[in-house]
């Protein structure tokens, strides 16, 4: 394991707030008992079956990301009929074309 990094984290999120301060804040709540899964999973939105794709949107997170580096393994390297949306539209046509 590589030792661990000195000094605070310098990224910035959208809003301008540091990284540093929301995780800060994250364990401040975590201290006093309160769970930010539990305060997620318990709204509204999180029961919406497109929260999901929403998340990933608002958080620009992409769905089939990485952290390791391009060179070594790009997920988006596959070609699309490999992906889970191509193969069942691919099996759709079949069975249509079967029947």
């Amino acid at each position: 394991m590589p030792p661990a990094p000195e000094g605070e984290c310098e990224t910035y999120m959208s809003n301008g707030e540091s990284l540093q301060s929301r995780v800060h804040q994250w364990l401040q709540l975590k201290r006093r008992g309160i769970s930010i899964n539990d305060q997620i999973s318990g709204t509204k939105g999180f029961r919406n079956p497109d929260f999901l794709q929403s998340a990933l949107e608002h958080f620009k997170v992409e769905e089939r990301g990485t952290m390791i580096s391009p060179d070594v393994f790009d997920p988006s390297d596959y070609p699309a009929e490999d992906y889970y949306d191509e193969l069942a539209s691919a099996q759709r046509r079949e069975n249509e074309r079967r029947e």
